[in-house]
């Protein structure tokens, strides 16, 4: 007889097998499962246990906990993500397929702590890892940079040696280099930053990797993991006087992995910089989520988003708050910049994000799935396009249907200034279709181009449950312009009792009172 009782597992990518495949167990012959939670950390809702076999001559039994088993007892099991064929699930008494802060809490808080919503929990008896001694080492508190035995991140020190180390790798030959920008490391203590004041140059922090978009030759961007853990990184001042691209925590990052990054209270300044942003200036095709930046300010030249300048890969489950972000030409974001990728579970509130042109509360300009989001940012552009989401939400000469773009359970609830053109949701949006969305933006009537929704719109295939609040005026339309037959928007006016949208209430987002307040996310 087996007993499983007490058990956390994360998948990073997939639990394959034949037949009897599970996420605790494939087979039980007798015994028991409680308090168990499988969680996954794939991108964007893949599935977590798969079946190989090809024939469907037996059945196959896989199952989110248990492939196969003759159990006396099942209690408090829980998967947060599908299994390739649900209708094979085995022993699953429970399901709940959610977000990760939704399923945590029903464990048992005597054995199990979180420390934030977003990770995974930990036992209570865990001792802390970074003790004084840890915290004065010279070099990093432990690990040998593998993804088994990442580097050990304990004291400001520590963190701001990746940069150095990247920075004297750059310089060598590629035999005489030692791999900095392809480790892994983990965060395991608050750091407070102030040191690093930029007084003098050894008190100035360095953005990790080398590499720009802009100069390419002999540099790295970094290639790594790094698992923030959720700790805070506070008091972080980086400043440059220098012309270039990419400007960041991280610089530039190509196939990495850089989670759980709490940033407080940031300063980051490249008046001369394009694409500049809190965590990452730019790169593409990695895995970047559960980040956040809270408090401060980030100003670039062009391209600025609160947590990334470009992101041309998923961002998922971040958030800024209480930032100021500003483009000093064209292109700004809450949280991105600019994006060919998609954006799930992400928000930014109560900052301030401002452009010449381009400015959106989210985003300046996107493309792909944007999903799970709100913003109630003050946006204001000082020329043109301004966006309660997005300024610009897909691209009408790289996508050819408005499968390639979608929105849907988004809203804001901010305040748009300046420019000709004023969208609540989008100054412009091409090739989009549209599901539950709405704006409570007061938008400027007197310009020619405005709307409650989207101040222009180039084949808009689908509106489903679009609607806008425009307090200023409530006969103004949710858009002036689009050219599909289609639509089927809904504006709402003043006063007009809000209407629950149909949104993943209880998984994703949280039950609300439509007519006192916004929804919110499950984990904030």
């Amino acid at each position: 007889r087996v007993s499983f009782k007490n058990v956390f597992v994360t998948v990073l990518s997939s639990i394959q097998g034949l037949n009897r495949v599970g996420g605790v167990a494939g087979f039980i012959k007798a015994g028991d499962i409680q308090n168990a939670l499988v969680h996954n950390e794939d991108l964007f809702g893949s599935s977590i246990v798969i079946s190989l076999s090809p024939s469907s001559s037996e059945p196959v039994l896989i199952g989110g906990i248990l492939g196969e088993g003759n159990l006396k007892v099942i209690s408090k099991t829980y998967f947060t993500q599908t299994i390739s064929r649900s209708s094979s699930q085995v022993g699953e008494q429970k399901i709940k397929s959610s977000a990760l802060a939704s399923i945590v809490p029903l464990l048992n808080r005597s054995i199990w702590f979180q420390r934030d919503p977003l990770i995974e929990p930990e036992f209570t008896w865990q001792p802390r890892f970074c003790s004084l001694n840890k915290q004065q080492a010279i070099g990093f508190a432990d690990g040998d940079g593998s993804a088994e035995h990442p580097y050990v991140i304990c004291s400001p020190h520590q963190f701001h040696l990746i940069s150095k180390l990247i920075e004297n790798d750059t310089g060598l030959s590629t035999s005489q280099r030692r791999g900095w920008a392809n480790m892994h490391y983990v965060l395991l203590n608050d750091l407070d930053m102030k040191y690093y004041d930029g007084s003098s140059p050894a008190k100035t922090l360095h953005p990790i990797g080398t590499y720009s978009s802009g100069s390419t030759t002999g540099k790295l961007p970094f290639q790594g993991t790094f698992d923030g853990k959720r700790y805070k990184i506070s008091n972080v001042i980086l400043k440059t006087s220098s012309s270039g691209t990419n400007w960041g925590l991280f610089r530039y990052v190509v196939v990495s992995k850089i989670i759980n990054v709490n940033l407080q209270n940031v300063w980051v300044e490249a008046k001369g910089i394009n694409e500049v942003g809190a965590l990452s200036g730019g790169g593409f095709v990695g895995f970047l989520g559960y980040n956040s930046v809270t408090g401060g300010k980030v100003i670039g030249k062009s391209t600025v988003g609160g947590l990334f300048g470009t992101a041309f890969f998923k961002v998922r489950d971040s958030y800024s708050k209480d930032l100021v972000v500003q483009s000093l030409t064209d292109v700004a974001g809450g949280v991105v910049g600019q994006s060919s990728q998609s954006l799930y579970r992400v928000f930014s509130i109560n900052g301030q994000v401002s452009a010449a042109n381009y400015a959106g509360g989210i985003i300046g300009k996107g493309t792909g799935f944007l999903r799970d989001a709100y913003s109630s940012n003050k946006v204001t552009v000082g020329t043109d396009f301004v966006g309660g989401l997005a300024a610009q939400w897909g691209y009408s000469n790289t996508n050819t249907t408005a499968a390639n773009n979608h929105v849907e359970n988004v809203y804001f609830s901010g305040i748009l200034t300046g420019g000709k053109h004023q969208g609540g949701l989008f100054a412009k949006a091409f090739l989009t279709s549209m599901k539950n969305s709405y704006s409570l933006a007061n938008i400027n009537d007197s310009l020619s181009s405005s709307g409650g929704a989207w101040a222009i719109v180039d084949d808009i295939s689908s509106a489903q449950n679009v609607w806008a609040i425009d307090a200023q005026n409530s006969s103004k339309e949710p858009g002036v312009q689009y050219s599909s037959s289609t639509i089927t928007v809904r504006k709402k006016a003043t006063g007009v009792t809000q209407t629950t949208p149909l949104w993943p209430f209880g998984t994703v987002w949280k039950n609300f009172d439509p007519s006192k307040e916004d929804p919110v996310f499950l984990w904030q």
